[in-house]
């Protein structure tokens, strides 16, 4: 489904887009979790259709959610490094 909508994106069609782009997102954060980095990169694509659909406050708050969800990633990766490293 991020395929289709990333296909609507380049044809221009923001509007459908960001339909496909929501609802992959929903299915991913149901199946992944919220902290998963194919959810957070499904927020980003959103982030940008809804930036090219002129809606600038969904997309900042789609990429904000997106780092966040980043971080949270990467913080739990270096601790477990940490600790692998450290014992």
């Amino acid at each position: 489904m991020t395929g289709q909508a990333q296909c609507y994106c380049r044809l221009g069609d923001n509007k459908k887009a960001i339909e496909l782009g929501s609802h992959a997102a929903d299915i991913l954060r149901a199946k992944k979790g919220e902290y998963n980095s194919d959810y957070a990169e499904s927020l980003c694509n959103l982030a940008l259709y809804y930036y090219l659909y002129g809606d600038y406050k969904k997309a900042d708050y789609c990429a904000a959610k997106a780092l966040q969800i980043q971080k949270k990633i990467m913080v739990t990766i270096i601790q477990s490094v940490l600790i692998r490293y450290t014992h």
